[in-house]
């Protein structure tokens, strides 16, 4: 009976989204060392078409836009799936899911339950709002997982993760990427459409939300065109008709709405990455960004913010890509420049795709799943109270004392 009960993986939705990509590579994964898995999501989305043998559940929230509301709405059902399969172990896969599963999970002690901590916790304002809710929402998690499995040495060392690194329940899993099969999907036609003859392109790739800081390629497609340099940007990302309008009135207001095109969600971004001149990400936090693994796999040369999570240990502090201030649009410009001109001032990718190797990736995620459902085989999970709330209750305390 043990060994037929499955590995549940939870994600919000199975979209374009860098979470999404991880969770079907995960469930494939482990579906091919033969563990039983599912995947469980609040929304489908184009990635559930590559699900080569899990099982995939969708759920029927009520409410199913926006995401958190869905999410949030979508909690007694994930429940009620849990229940129903008796899970060896549930893996939440991404930071926005992450408080539908702890709700969901309550009461429920015997279930083994995982974190993949995909993004960074502690952005923000100090002393704001939300910022508060995020280090709150890390305590809680803390406090609750058999293990937390961070995609970056930086997010290990989140300051609520303090109590349970000492109780050796933090794994660090960076992403991975296939570089093979980008390239192969890369070598697709592009439109012209997509792609128009002209100034040098610029990609970016990710939602239109404030963290990609998209104003920011704006403004340095501004400062090159006051310097009498023309780049043009292609922006792939889905995105709210609101988020949309916004860049592309900030675009008409700095004289550079004829430069930047937004092409929505893309099944297959890669021609475009591959055919730009540079591919940008300015990211004002991030965890460990697949769309800039992919991009070096592209061999498409690279601006990256150092905010945008692991980009700074992606590109070897500055050898495969340059490194801007997200705040400074004339030093992204000048970087803009130097990438796309190709010349000797050009930091080009080379082989740095091939250090984040998706199998590697994939096989230190198995094993550390494997690991976890194998710990105490045929007992009942350690109760919840043995990770101790107080302790990350304390941290955060301290560091909001120290905030203010």
């Amino acid at each position: 009976m043990a060994a037929s009960r499955p590995v549940l993986l939870f994600c919000g939705d199975l979209g374009g989204t860098g979470v999404a990509r991880n969770t079907v590579l995960a469930a494939n994964a482990l579906h091919a060392r033969g563990v039983v898995v599912e995947v469980i999501a609040a929304r489908s989305g184009f990635l559930a078409d590559e699900l080569a043998g899990p099982r995939l559940t969708v759920l029927d929230p009520p409410f199913p836009r926006p995401r958190p509301l869905a999410l949030a709405s979508a909690t007694l059902q994930l429940r009620q799936e849990i229940v129903a399969r008796v899970p060896r172990l549930v893996v939440s896969m991404g930071n926005h899911a992450h408080l539908c599963l702890w709700a969901a999970l309550r009461g429920l002690p015997e279930f083994k339950r995982a974190y993949r901590i995909s993004n960074d916790l502690e952005h923000g304002k100090p002393g704001s709002l939300s910022a508060w809710q995020r280090r709150a929402t890390a305590a809680l998690l803390a406090a609750d997982a058999d293990r937390l499995l961070c995609v970056s040495e930086a997010l290990a060392h989140t300051r609520a993760f303090t109590a349970a690194r000492r109780q050796g329940r933090v794994a660090v899993l960076p992403n991975g990427v296939n570089a093979e099969r980008v390239r192969a999907r890369a070598a697709a036609p592009v439109a012209e459409a997509a792609a128009p003859p002209g100034p040098p392109l610029i990609a970016a790739v990710g939602r239109l939300h404030p963290q990609k800081n998209y104003p920011a390629l704006l403004q340095a497609l501004a400062v090159c065109r006051a310097e009498g340099r023309e780049l043009q940007a292609v922006i792939i990302g889905q995105g709210t008709a609101r988020q949309r309008t916004e860049l592309q009135r900030l675009a008409r207001r700095l004289g550079v709405a004829d430069l930047v095109r937004f092409t929505g969600e893309l099944d297959n971004p890669f021609p475009l990455v591959r055919r730009a001149s540079v591919f940008a990400l300015l990211s004002l936090w991030e965890g460990n960004p697949n769309s800039l693994l992919e991009a070096l796999a592209c061999g498409t040369p690279v601006v990256a913010a150092r905010s945008a999570g692991a980009a700074t240990e992606i590109l070897g502090g500055g050898a495969f890509g340059r490194l801007v201030d997200p705040a400074d649009p004339a030093g992204i410009a000048a970087a803009l420049i130097a990438q796309a001109d190709g010349g000797g001032a050009c930091v080009r990718p080379g082989d740095r795709a091939l250090a984040f190797d998706q199998r590697a990736a994939s096989t230190r995620f198995v094993g550390e799943i494997l690991n976890l459902v194998a710990a105490d085989a045929g007992l009942a999970a350690k109760p919840r109270a043995g990770w101790r709330l107080s302790d990350e209750v304390q941290i955060l305390a301290r560091t909001e004392g120290h905030r203010s």
